[in-house]
C-alpha cells in the first residue's frame, strides 16, 4: 500500500483568515502527484495580508513586505500562475484528494494552518491522520549530536 502526504501552506490576513492556500500530495519518496494553489475568494484583496507594524521595513513580516507580497500575488493572478477559488472549491479538491489518496495531513506549523483554515471555512478536519512538520523536525534534529552541541 502506498503512503501519501498532503502538505499544506497558507498565507494569512490580518483578520486571521487564509488569503493564499497551497497544497501538494506527495508520495513517501517525495514525488508530487497533485498540487493546488489559489488565492481565496472573499479574503485575498479584501483583507490586508498579515504584517507586523513593529517589524523593520526589510523584515519579511513588515508592512512594506506585505505590500510587495500583495503585488506579487496580483502579478501571479495576471500571468495565470494563480487563480481565485472559493473555500467551497478548495474543500471539494480536499475531499477528492482525501477519498483518492487517504493522505496524512501535514504542514510546517500545523496548528497554525488548521486554525486559519477553520476561520476561512476550509475543511482540513476531514483528514484522520495528521502531524506537524515543525514538531517532527524538532524531534529529529534534537537527536543529532552535532546540532545539540551547536
Amino acid at each position: 500500500m502506498r503512503h501519501f502526504y498532503l502538505i499544506v501552506d497558507t498565507e494569512t490576513t490580518k483578520k486571521q483568515t487564509v488569503a493564499d492556500f497551497g497544497a501538494v500530495v506527495v508520495t513517501k519518496q517525495g514525488r508530487i502527484v497533485e498540487q493546488f494553489g489559489a488565492m481565496v475568494h472573499g479574503h485575498f484583496g479584501k483583507l490586508p495580508l498579515f504584517s507586523d507594524p513593529s517589524a523593520d521595513p526589510s523584515a519579511f513580516w513588515s508592512e512594506q513586505s506585505a505590500q510587495r507580497r500583495a503585488k506579487n500575488y496580483d502579478d501571479m493572478l495576471e500571468s495565470g500562475e494563480r487563480s481565485i477559488a472559493s473555500p467551497q472549491l478548495i474543500n471539494q479538491w480536499l475531499a477528492r484528494v482525501n477519498a483518492q489518496y487517504s493522505p496524512a495531513l501535514t504542514a510546517y506549523n500545523l496548528a497554525f494552518d488548521l486554525g486559519k483554515c477553520r476561520n476561512t471555512r476550509i475543511n482540513l478536519g476531514q483528514f484522520g491522520t495528521r502531524f506537524c512538520l515543525l514538531k517532527a523536525a524538532k524531534k529529529q534534529i534534537g537527536t543529532l549530536a552535532e546540532y545539540h552541541d551547536f
